[in-house]
């Protein structure tokens, strides 16, 4: 993840970021840097337990249902982002749940 003396919120956001642009191209070497971008989301996912960061629990278990779909296994992506978007609505995280709607919507 980021550096070791930025906050954990902001470390989340850089790894989202930095995931999503390494999944848009899905050439030169896709395969490897959504791999590298799953084991990031996951080890950042457990973090995001432990702290107790529930909205980034949810924006990284849609970054993983993204990166799922995208790579070939649109089937467990779509479960995972239709589990957010349920979890989501039901802890009033509305945005989030939207965001799975227009994720699901494209796959």
């Amino acid at each position: 993840m980021a550096r070791k003396n930025t906050s954990i919120p902001v470390q989340f956001e850089v790894l989202l970021a930095e995931s999503r642009i390494a999944i848009a191209n899905p050439t030169g070497g896709f395969t490897r840097r959504a791999a590298e971008s799953r084991h990031k989301a996951e080890t950042a996912l457990a973090q995001a337990k432990r702290c107790g960061y529930l909205e980034y629990q949810f924006k990284l278990r849609l970054l993983l249902g993204e990166i799922d779909t995208r790579s070939g296994n649109a089937s467990q992506g779509r479960k995972e982002i239709e589990a957010v978007q349920k979890d989501a609505k039901s802890h009033g995280f509305g945005l989030l749940a939207r965001n799975a709607d227009a994720l699901l919507a494209k796959s």
